[in-house]
């Protein structure tokens, strides 16, 4: 990175030192703390996780939640974790003086004619309130699915509702959701909020400090730690606070930390170019007469690079960021609107990569990225692997695995044309 940073035009000579310098003391410090732990690994076992074990599915982390809250849960701490939520989240007066409190998983929404749709969490308060939970840790959201939500949960609680809409980053839904206008009234008015999963570490916390039960407070750390990582991307604390030690050291110091923040998106435009160019090089060197067209500035929301297996083929497979910088990674067939989906496309390629994707207006068949790649904020894996020139191979090879199982399965005219 300092060697990207050299050419800025913007950044002196003697600043530039200083910036390799930093980074050369950030480096050092890091690897004595690395090597440390990997010293007392065996005794502390300090990256075991049993929640990362299992690699549970967007299903499984609702129930983790859902347990949590539901005074009747297996904790036996009765509604102690309820009203830390209630507190930590600032919940309206009519949540706090809730005398019953049952707590469901994917609740259909039976007041709408699209009674298919399924609300991860619903907390149910006296019958006649309550606050749900919309649980968006990988997916994309389904056309129209938070307004429906919020439709639905305004029929039946007569407006006594709140929907927090729970995404790594704390964001908004997506026009396609819910449109701006109804997004930001929800906003308004209080029956939408957006929160982010680092805020449910204080949450989490609260409850591992009120646990009475030793084994409940563990697996209260557990989810803790889990979310740290997965979402909001520290590895280590003591990582952190080391970090922060180096940053704040001298006013050089802070300098250079600001300078390289400032260079962030500069670097990442950088790489992302050099794995387009990479990939160019990779389909040159095969036997695969493949399209390749990169949008202009990858970083930016909805973009990314597209794949034509054909120059005549209306439905490409597509890699895009459905956030901006570099956030919400995945990959699909995507199709105009005015297009039908190709079905046995669609069912071929579930039955390839092993599981049963959903649809939407303009993708007949999508899969998120996993872990480290999906959110390219929480991790430099992503980037390591551009520079390794891994990414691009790992690219290739999952278009290979499209182009081959529709090529075995005789579908790849399908793509040509409107189905």
């Amino acid at each position: 990175m300092s060697d990207q940073l050299v050419n800025l035009p913007e950044i002196s000579n003697d600043l530039t030192a200083s910036v390799r310098d930093f980074l050369t003391s950030i480096h050092g410090r890091l690897a004595g703390l690395r090597s440390a732990r990997a010293a007392y690994a065996r005794r502390l076992a300090p990256e075991f996780n049993v929640l990362s074990l299992l690699r549970p599915d967007e299903i499984r982390l609702s129930s983790v939640f859902a347990e949590l809250l539901d005074p009747a849960g297996s904790h036996a701490q009765g509604r102690g974790f309820w009203e830390l939520f209630v507190e930590v989240f600032r919940c309206p007066e009519w949540a706090r003086n809730a005398q019953q409190i049952k707590v469901r998983t994917e609740v259909g929404t039976d007041a709408l004619e699209r009674s298919e749709r399924r609300i991860d969490i619903v907390i149910e308060l006296d019958g006649t309130a309550a606050v749900a939970i919309e649980n968006k840790p990988w997916a994309i959201d389904q056309d129209r699915q938070v307004a429906d939500y919020l439709a639905h949960l305004k029929r039946r609680y007569a407006g006594k509702h709140v929907l927090i809409y729970l995404a790594p980053d704390g964001r908004s839904p997506v026009e396609n959701s819910i449109a701006a206008g109804e997004r930001d009234r929800a906003e308004s008015d209080g029956t939408l909020r957006n929160v982010g999963f680092s805020e449910l570490l204080p949450w989490l916390r609260a409850c591992r400090n009120a646990s009475e039960a030793s084994n409940v407070a563990s697996f209260l750390g557990e989810v803790e730690q889990y979310i740290r990582q997965q979402f909001v991307g520290i590895q280590d604390m003591t990582e952190v606070e080391a970090l922060i030690g180096e940053v704040t050291r001298n006013a050089a110091t802070i300098e250079a930390a600001f300078e390289i923040a400032r260079a962030v998106s500069a670097v990442k435009q950088k790489l992302l170019g050099d794995l387009e160019v990479q990939l160019r090089k990779l389909l040159a060197e095969s036997d695969r007469m493949w399209i390749l067209t990169a949008d202009t500035v990858w970083a930016s929301k909805y973009q990314g690079f597209s794949i034509q297996f054909n120059p005549r083929d209306r439905y490409v497979l597509r890699f895009q960021f459905e956030q901006s910088d570099c956030r919400q990674f995945f990959f699909g067939i995507k199709k105009n609107p005015t297009d039908q989906h190709p079905e046995d496309v669609r069912d071929a390629l579930d039955r390839e990569f092993g599981f049963k994707s959903k649809k939407t207006e303009n993708w007949t068949w999508y899969q998120d990225f996993e872990a480290p790649f999906w959110d390219w904020t929480l991790t430099p894996t992503p980037l390591q692997q551009i520079a390794s020139g891994e990414m691009a191979e790992m690219i290739v090879s999952r278009v290979e695995r499209v182009y081959r199982r529709l090529d075995a399965e005789n579908l790849l005219s399908q793509l040509k044309i409107a189905a």
